[in-house]
């Protein structure tokens, strides 16, 4: 199951809107512990890839200017699932929150020093608004195309991390090493790709073919790209946002289609650094004739 949702809420009093990237992390791990308390503990002490992203949206963006949240007003987060198990842990739990809703008696949640009413959630798909929606890997598989490229739309900061620095731009070949490694640890068994060793073995000479021909024939051809700070508390994380139009052609047919897969992907699965505290949220845009 792939789950791509929006949650709004209402804080209970005006706060500045710090770290919010963090608490929300925080609040998604305590939802999900209310149904499953050993899920949520694997999911906190893993050390790879999580099965969940989390993306602020703009009014939520800690960047240099102080963000506030505002008593009273809505507000929405979107947060996305790799995996039933955790999926249906989170809308049991939603279900709590948000099922009996009225103005004065709905149960609160804490968001670092607020308390916020948790109000809708929205993971249905329609023309309007592709940023939500519901499917399956094997639907995902059978939706995706041989093209020839396409445009992605970075919605939530794009950074990935280089040994002890932040590189903040949309490289074709981390983000598609980012989605397969995705895929690869979550999809159904028999779905699989076969490029679980190639993306964790840097040394295996299918992964070097695999990454080098990205990086060598996947070109950036054009794009609109500018940076956002995140704030994190002790240190910031600089992203791009904005859109690129990557182009590759010259692959043979079941490249393409690998290819448009992952984008299509990559709608659920974010890319990068801190996908799951905000960053790296995407989604693919249909080339206009």
């Amino acid at each position: 199951m792939l789950v791509a949702g929006k949650l709004t809420f209402i804080p209970q009093k005006t706060e500045p809107a710090n770290q919010m990237a963090r608490h929300w992390h925080a609040v998604l791990l305590q939802m999900i512990a209310q149904n499953d308390p050993a899920l949520a503990t694997e999911l906190h002490n893993v050390s790879g890839v999580k099965p969940f992203t989390i993306g602020l949206t703009p009014e939520l963006l800690s960047t240099n200017k102080p963000t506030i949240l505002r008593q009273g007003q809505e507000y929405t987060v979107r947060i996305t699932f790799l995996d039933r198990k955790v999926a249906e842990a989170f809308n049991k739990s939603l279900l709590y929150y948000t099922q009996n809703f009225t103005e004065s008696s709905n149960p609160l949640i804490t968001l670092g020093k607020n308390q916020v009413m948790l109000r809708t959630w929205q993971a249905t798909f329609n023309d309007t608004d592709r940023w939500c929606q519901t499917t399956t890997y094997e639907q995902l598989l059978n939706e995706a195309v041989a093209s020839n490229g396409c445009e992605i739309r970075i919605v939530t900061p794009l950074s990935f991390r280089r040994g002890n620095i932040n590189y903040p731009f949309p490289d074709p070949e981390l983000m598609f090493k980012s989605w397969l490694l995705k895929w690869e640890n979550f999809a159904p068994t028999h779905l699989l790709l076969g490029q679980r060793e190639a993306m964790e073995s840097p040394k295996n000479p299918h992964e070097a073919s695999l990454l080098d021909k990205i990086n060598q024939e996947v070109a950036i051809s054009d794009y609109n790209l500018k940076t956002v700070t995140i704030d994190y508390g002790k240190y910031m994380i600089k992203g791009s946002v904005g859109w690129i139009r990557l182009d590759w052609h010259r692959f043979p047919a079941h490249m393409r289609y690998l290819f448009d897969l992952l984008v299509r992907f990559g709608q659920f699965a974010g890319c990068g650094y801190k996908s799951t505290m905000g960053l790296g949220q995407t989604i693919k845009v249909q080339r206009k004739p």
